[in-house]
This record gives C-alpha cells, sequence and structure tokens, in this order.
C-alpha cells in the first residue's frame, strides 16, 4: 500500500518536471514576428502595382477614346470614356486613395 503511495507520488512528480521542462522549452523566443508582416506587405506593393499598371492602361484607352469621340462628335462614347478615364485614375490612385479615408 505505501509502495504503490510511492510509486504514484514519484509519477506525479516525474510528470510535473517533465511538464515544467516542455514548457520552459517551448517557451523559447523566435525572432521570426516581421518576417510574415514584410511578406504581406509585399504581396500588398505586387497587388497594387498590377492594379495601378491596368489603371495607367486604362487611362491611355480612355484618353484614345475620348479623342475618337471628339472627332465623331458622338456624345454617347465621350461618356463612356470620361467613365473609363474616371475608373482608370482611381485604380491609378488606389493606394492613397485607401490610405486618405484609412482603409490601409
Amino acid at each position: 500500500m505505501k509502495n504503490s503511495k510511492l510509486n504514484r507520488s514519484r509519477r506525479a512528480i516525474a510528470v510535473l518536471a517533465v511538464a515544467f521542462i516542455v514548457l520552459i522549452c517551448a517557451a523559447l523566443p523566435v525572432f521570426a514576428a516581421n518576417e510574415a508582416e514584410e511578406a504581406l506587405n509585399k504581396t500588398n506593393d505586387l497587388i497594387f502595382g498590377i492594379v495601378r499598371t491596368i489603371g495607367i492602361g486604362m487611362c491611355g484607352w480612355a484618353i484614345f477614346e475620348i479623342g475618337k469621340s471628339l472627332h465623331s462628335h458622338d456624345g454617347a462614347s465621350r461618356v463612356v470614356a470620361m467613365g473609363t478615364l474616371a475608373g482608370g485614375l482611381v485604380m491609378v490612385f488606389a493606394k492613397q486613395l485607401l490610405s486618405l479615408i484609412g482603409a490601409i
């Protein structure tokens, strides 16, 4: 009986010691905190760069369409070209606009 209690207490002490050692080993500092944020910032910059490039292309196309509509005196295509120009400008300055309103 006494031997059984002694074995239980030794086992409990051993389990607590192993748990303590595991907790100490698991608390090692990890110096990768900035790497995830840096990767997200690079991805964010890549996406905004792609959007900006598409916006520049849309602005160029819109300027061509505005010139074409002025030549043909077509009011409807002029309105569409102005909308395309406005959309392209929003895409070009998307990162700055989102920073201005506090979204990023």
